[in-house]
């Protein structure tokens, strides 16, 4: 079935739970939303600050990753309630791509610059 959920902005990027539970989607309205699969209802968001280009939650689920259109990397521990923001990382210039490497163990980032 094809699911539609209403963000309150462009969406720029999604990303759902290895469980298939959650759905993460990232806006220009600077937010990631938290959807519940199971109910088709929104849970709850976090303020980036500024639109988010790309969303990843990692495999094991307990890290969400947004970049934005400022330069910011923020990588928030979504085992706390909130999610709690966990660190924040500056580009010189807008933020445009980033992947983590297998397993997990670096976050490979670049900028527009």
């Amino acid at each position: 079935p094809v699911m539609r959920f209403y963000h309150g902005a462009v969406v720029t990027s999604v990303a759902v739970d290895s469980g298939g539970s959650t759905l993460f989607s990232g806006g220009e309205d600077g937010k990631v939303s938290f959807w519940d699969l199971g109910v088709y209802r929104f849970s709850s968001a976090i303020n980036h600050g500024y639109p988010v280009l790309s969303i990843h939650l990692t495999a094991d689920g307990n890290w969400l990753i947004s970049g934005s259109r400022n330069g910011v990397v923020c990588i928030w521990d979504t085992n706390q309630v909130g999610p709690e923001l966990a660190g924040e990382y500056q580009h010189d210039g807008q933020m445009a791509a980033f992947a983590l490497t297998p397993g997990g163990q670096y976050l490979i980032t670049s900028d527009g610059g």
